[in-house]
């Protein structure tokens, strides 16, 4: 018999807070996500509606986790409802109990309940974590590369002449809404957003503001692309745990050269790791210049700030991934992976146009 999953309330805060202290994520630099104060308010960003499923253990803590929200996203250029599953953890000691798949029969009941039967369900995964629980049935169509670029100030050139970049105000809200309607079809998953809903999402966010994000504009002032800089500290923050011997050793001779470079130290083993994240990703396919454009200013503004990186989430046939050619960056990969509610995805092929995914929401 499957242990129950409820669905979570504010009163299970600090026991979530817990269990993703807990929960680490492993690679050159494993580390675990501080989601303090709040563990929901990151999840309230996913999608309206949302919801949190949760296992309790035998001693009444919570050993499991699991994120739901519908989300409103082009697919195929045409805007359908979908879901997305994320948050799915298990406190290790209580791995094969049967949580994991307790947790994946409630994320699949909400998703039916949010989005409907034949919806798109998006998930992600580490390629170096094999799915939990049943999520098998999931199908991966495309890899996400997050890159970790090293702030080095002025060393990155900005490349277009004739392009504007500067921080946006309350008046742009408008007119960059509507090159996010316009562009967005470009990409599979990409959400919809009207004027108000992107106000709404924008002030929703600990730490956003209108002001976090900067504007390319052409020689005619017509808006050419924007990006979101958030810094996350308020409500997210990763925690080195141990670095691999050849990470220890990149620490070392980074530690040296960082000052000298803009960028900020690497921490120890406890330390946060500080570092700011693009968000709301919005310019064309076919111009990666002016999201180089975004980048090199963006990375000005932070240098000498104390920022180790700065992190950027793109498909890895996105054609906007030439946008960050020559510059110092460590990639990550992660898969992405798409079923329904009720099994797996049979719809039409979603590989003929990049994803559009925000890493600052994993």
């Amino acid at each position: 018999m499957l242990p129950r999953t409820r669905e979570a309330t504010q009163a299970d805060n600090s026991s979530l807070l817990a269990l993703a202290n807990i929960c680490s994520f492993y690679g050159r630099v494993s580390q675990h996500v501080d989601r303090s104060p709040d563990f929901f308010r990151l999840s309230s960003l996913q999608g309206e509606p949302w919801s949190v499923g949760v296992v309790d253990g035998p001693s009444g803590a919570i050993i499991g986790c699991v994120a739901v929200a519908e989300r409103k996203c082009y697919v195929n250029g045409i805007p359908r409802n979908t879901a997305y599953v994320t948050d799915l953890r298990v406190h290790p000691a209580h791995r094969r109990t049967g949580a994991a798949d307790s947790l994946v029969r409630y994320a699949m009941r909400r998703c039916r309940e949010m989005a409907g039967y034949d919806a798109p369900v998006l998930c992600v995964i580490a390629p170096n974590n094999k799915p939990l629980g049943n999520l098998t049935f999931l199908k991966q169509f495309a890899e996400i590369i997050t890159y970790s670029v090293i702030p080095l100030g002025r060393h990155y050139k900005t490349p277009k002449a004739g392009l504007a970049v500067s921080p946006a105000g309350p008046n742009d809200v408008e007119e960059m809404a509507s090159l996010w309607c316009r562009l967005a079809p470009q990409r599979q998953f990409t959400p919809e957003f009207s004027t108000e809903s992107l106000i709404r999402w924008i002030e929703k966010a600990p730490g956003l503001s209108i002001s976090s994000y900067w504007l390319a504009r052409q020689s005619d002032g017509e808006l050419a692309g924007f990006m979101g800089v958030w810094d996350q500290t308020l409500h997210k923050r990763s925690v080195v745990q141990h670095y691999t011997t050849s990470s220890k050793l990149f620490r070392v001779g980074f530690d040296v050269i960082a000052p000298l470079l803009g960028a900020g130290r690497l921490p120890g083993v406890g330390g946060v790791l500080k570092h700011l994240t693009a968000v709301h990703l919005c310019a064309s396919e076919d111009d990666p210049l002016v999201l180089r454009s975004l980048i090199t200013r963006a990375i000005r503004e932070i240098s000498g700030k104390g920022h180790s990186f700065f992190t950027i989430g793109l498909d890895a046939t996105d054609p906007l991934s030439t946008a960050l050619k020559g510059m110092l960056s460590v990639k990550t990969r992660t898969l992405a992976c798409v079923g329904t509610s009720d099994g797996k995805y049979s719809g039409p092929p979603l590989g003929d146009r990049p994803l559009y995914f925000e890493i600052a929401l994993m």
